[in-house]
């Protein structure tokens, strides 16, 4: 719909005669009419319209605003949706509404993002509520210039300031639920941000689109950094956080610095290093690739060092492969991210310009951030290796650079060249259009993350045999008593087989029937298997699993706890947030149970 039928419908409508219908009480008073307010409880008449100039205003809680903002507060409905009930009163047709098109409705979503990013900017710059956002960010090396440049703010811990601000300005709360402002809580509308540095997503055209809530406060399980939903003008897969404020440096530079953090951005422009962007709490996309190739055909992967760091780099990798983007790395050695190597220099500018003019092939890098959990004289660790050098290897399009790496790791492997070029490009052929990098087994590398288990857990636990030898005297323990159901469904076996025969187990536990579960498998190696376990073919010294079986179970534990925990923190869905931190107790229960 255009702007010009919506002004269409507003002029033919009367707003006292729009609101006689729903406050009959309505009184002329001199040149105006006022009622008690619809918005909320009064016994004095404070809710005013000015038939003149066609709009309302309640002196007592600051609503205001045209007809159409009036339908959607006392509907509690959408701008959409109140157009729909205007025009039906105006006896207006409209042409018909694509939401995903309308002009009207962005222009409103913009319009409140930028008084929400000022209002959040003001609080952190002047007001007494900010004070907590001032240290932060002071703490943080974010000085006024940064502040400024950014529109940064500070969203305080309360339910309702922004709310109650953006209410006065005529908005409706529907409307700011769907603009992803507020949150609706079994029917009371709270503002979404809550003790939080407010950090503005910025359209490529300088529009703020969207925010990004870095939480500041004491609760452990709240989630780190809480971005805007996907809205008309958002879509967080094609957005870079400082893509507006860092093409022009861009440009000068002929690269660009991939981040995961928005902090890091912040430093860098903080030290004069603006060509530099960040991915907004997702993983590295092809929309995000492709938007970085209109300004440059260069990027620096500068990613955390820790595991989840590790994979993301993989994951860059095959995207800039895919689309054709030149990628090299940024090692920041001992640092976990950029922020934490400016804050620690000791001539920020100088010594973060010579690491990114020192960067380095970035799956050399992988490659020897491999071999550092590793031992390559034992065959074992030798294969791991290679399994983990094959997950990278196999993104490469270009063969000239393929056989490069191929010929190093033969001499690594002591492999014969050609063989390892020729299972590398079968692995690259059967590669799906999709390919989902996060399914890189990285487990072997846990001296790179904060260490659940020692090296040698792993090693125990990384082999089929042991899976079959524990989930034996998991069966035979935990079959019958009503315990076996608090396994987990998925992730706690590393082999998908054992994870379907534990779940099968865990439903059918008062009536197995294995000849059901063996049906149902159809891979060849699994039914090998299982009929080996069945027959208790791979159960060398029974008589020694029992002993083993407490200590396994602990392993097998820790593992899946560590694994899930990582996983929850990353989840910064604020609906969802009391069963997050649920589970994160949940867990962390039995985390200390299983680390005695």
């Amino acid at each position: 719909m255009s702007s010009d039928q919506v002004e269409f419908i507003k002029s033919n409508l009367d707003i006292v005669h729009v609101i006689l219908r729903y406050i009959p009480n309505l009184k002329k008073a001199g040149s105006g009419w006022v009622g008690l307010c619809p918005f909320h409880k009064e016994k004095t008449p404070s809710f005013h319209v000015n038939q003149k100039d066609q709009y309302y205003k309640c002196f007592g809680c600051g609503a205001a605003g045209d007809v159409i903002s009036f339908i959607q507060n006392i509907e509690k409905v959408n701008f959409k949706e109140a157009l729909l009930i205007a025009a039906d009163i105006a006896n207006v047709k409209l042409t018909s509404i694509k939401y995903d098109d309308n002009k009207e409705i962005k222009k409103r979503l913009i319009e409140a993002n930028l008084v929400t990013a000022k209002f959040y900017n003001y609080i952190l710059n002047a007001h007494k509520l900010g004070e907590k956002g001032r240290q932060y960010a002071l703490k943080r090396g974010l000085n006024g210039e940064i502040i400024s440049k950014f529109l940064l703010g500070y969203a305080p811990n309360t339910n309702n300031s922004l709310k109650h601000f953006l209410l006065a300005k005529g908005f409706t709360e529907q409307e700011l639920v769907d603009f992803g402002l507020l949150i609706n809580r079994n029917g009371k509308f709270k503002d979404k941000f809550r003790d939080r540095l407010i950090q503005p997503i910025f359209s490529i055209k300088g529009d703020v689109i969207g925010f990004s809530g870095r939480y500041i406060g004491e609760n452990k399980n709240a989630p780190k950094y809480l971005n805007s939903p996907e809205t008309l003008v958002y879509k967080k897969n094609e957005t870079l956080y400082s893509m507006y404020h860092a093409i022009e440096f861009i440009k000068l530079a002929g690269e660009v610095i991939l981040v995961e953090g928005n902090i890091d951005v912040l430093s860098s422009h903080r030290v004069g290093i603006g060509n530099i962007v960040a991915s907004l709490g997702t993983s590295f996309t092809e929309q995000q690739a492709k938007l970085i190739k209109r300004y440059t055909n260069k990027i620096l992967i500068c990613f955390d060092t820790d595991l989840a760091g590790i994979k993301a780099v993989i994951r860059a990798i095959g995207i800039c492969e895919r689309v054709d983007l030149t990628y090299r790395v940024i090692n920041l050695g001992k640092y976990q991210d950029a922020d934490e190597f400016i804050n620690n220099s000791k001539d920020p500018r100088n010594e973060w310009l010579l690491l990114i003019k020192n960067n380095e092939d970035a799956v050399s890098y992988l490659l020897d951030r491999f071999k550092l959990g590793l031992n390559l004289s034992s065959i074992d660790q030798k294969s791991k290796y290679k399994e983990l050098a094959y997950d990278v290897l196999k993104l490469i399009k270009n063969d000239v650079a393929l056989f490069h790496y191929c010929r190093n790791l033969s001499l690594e492997l002591e492999v014969p060249e050609q063989v390892i070029i020729n299972e590398v490009i079968e692995l690259r052929e059967k590669l799906p259009k999709k390919y989902d990098y996060d399914d890189v087994n990285l487990e072997v590398l846990n001296d790179l993350d904060e260490p659940v288990m020692s090296q040698k857990s792993l090693d125990v636990i990384n082999n089929k045999m042991i899976d079959n030898i524990y989930f034996f005297q998991l069966f035979v323990n935990l079959l019958y008593p009503p315990d076996l159901e608090d396994y987990p469904r998925e992730d706690f076996f590393e082999d998908s087989f054992f994870q379907k025969l534990l779940n099968f187990c865990v439903d059918n536990y008062e009536d197995l029937n294995f000849n059901e579960f063996f049906s149902e498998l159809s891979s060849d190696d699994d039914k090998e298997l299982f009929n080996k376990f069945i027959k208790f073919d791979l159960l060398p010294e029974i008589d020694q699993i029992d002993k083993q079986f407490k200590k396994l179970n602990k392993i097998y534990w820790q593992r899946y706890i560590s694994k899930r925990l990582m996983q929850l923190r990353k989840i910064d869905d604020e609906e969802n947030l009391d069963k997050v931190n649920e589970e994160i107790k949940r867990l962390s229960k039995l985390k200390v149970k299983y680390s005695k």
